[in-house]
């Protein structure tokens, strides 16, 4: 450590404005010294307009990337290098620790738990459920959830269902009988339904107002969701090797699903992480953990679940 802070030191005059790489600055340091060291390096010893880029997978860094302003983490896990891959800061959220704590580590920690994982920050209102005997745990997305099924088969994997049509769902259950997909587009759209919401039964909740503003809903956002169906199922990588009729039925059921009166039908494909009606929610002040915890939610996921 000594003669890496000299050598920083000595060229901060030669390298005013520089990038410097450093692989595993942290090998040989305990891990609450990795935090202290980190920021004594970017706070200190480089000069102002230049820049670390540091090969870690050190508590201490990632903690200290999390908090500060200018840091940003590259996550280069739960990424399949055999095709094109775009890297760009990750979410600092506290699932940004599994770098350095990995999931398989969870099995050893909870030796009679099943690890389901799930997507970006689900985990937290997953866990909230307290469902018997699981432990939910992030990733990056469907796609990274897919990868972590296919090269670890104890783990569980649970994803949104999104735009995914029900003959596609079946045929990835298939493949990969370890993989649930929600019945609704995500996790939301659970929290957010109106029988979950009557359960709560906050004063002045109307269902059936609710439900309409929810068809209301789909309706104005039919027409663009449509328009951009086909891009937005590109993304889509564990439908990739699907049979190319599978997917253009899924195609078909959207379109007929969305223009449905029938609630359940449409609701199946309502995006309610950007569609819900918050201005009718927001008087009611309802917390997203509080929903979770449910009887309807509890038994609404484990039927999703099955006997995983």
């Amino acid at each position: 450590m000594f003669n890496i802070l000299l050598n920083l030191f000595t060229r901060r005059e030669h390298f005013p404005n520089a990038i410097y790489f450093i692989d595993e600055l942290d090998v040989h340091l305990h891990t609450r010294l990795q935090h202290a060291l980190i920021r004594e390096v970017v706070e200190h010893w480089i000069p102002d307009y230049s820049q670390l880029w540091a090969a870690s997978h050190s508590l201490g860094f990632i903690e200290y990337a999390g908090e500060a302003a200018d840091a940003a983490i590259i996550d280069f896990d739960d990424l399949d290098f055999d095709r094109p891959q775009v890297l760009a800061p990750a979410t600092k959220s506290p699932d940004i620790f599994d770098i350095a704590v990995p999931r398989d580590s969870a099995l050893k920690v909870f030796p009679n738990q099943t690890l389901v994982v799930c997507e970006n920050q689900d985990a937290l209102l997953y866990n909230a459920i307290q469902l018997p005997g699981l432990l939910f745990v992030g990733a990056r997305d469907k796609n990274a959830v897919g990868l972590q099924i296919r090269t670890n088969d104890e783990f569980r994997g649970l994803m949104d269902r999104d735009f995914l049509g029900s003959d596609e769902i079946e045929e990835l259950r298939r493949e990969q009988p370890h993989l649930f997909v929600l019945g609704y587009y995500s996790l939301e759209s659970y929290v957010y339904h109106p029988l979950n919401l009557a359960e709560v039964s906050p004063p002045g909740f109307d269902e059936t107002e609710y439900r309409g503003l929810l068809q209301a809903r789909m309706v104005e956002a039919r027409d663009r969701l449509l328009m951009n169906l086909e891009r937005s199922r590109n993304g889509y990588e564990v439908i990739k090797t699907l049979p190319r009729e599978t997917k253009a039925r899924a195609m078909e059921e959207i379109a007929k699903a969305t223009a449905s009166d029938d609630f359940e039908t449409f609701y199946s494909f309502l995006d309610m992480k950007n569609q819900r009606p918050g201005d009718y929610l927001g008087e009611f002040n309802l917390q997203r953990l509080d929903l979770a915890r449910t009887a309807w939610m509890r038994d609404a996921i484990t039927a999703v679940l099955g006997a995983a």
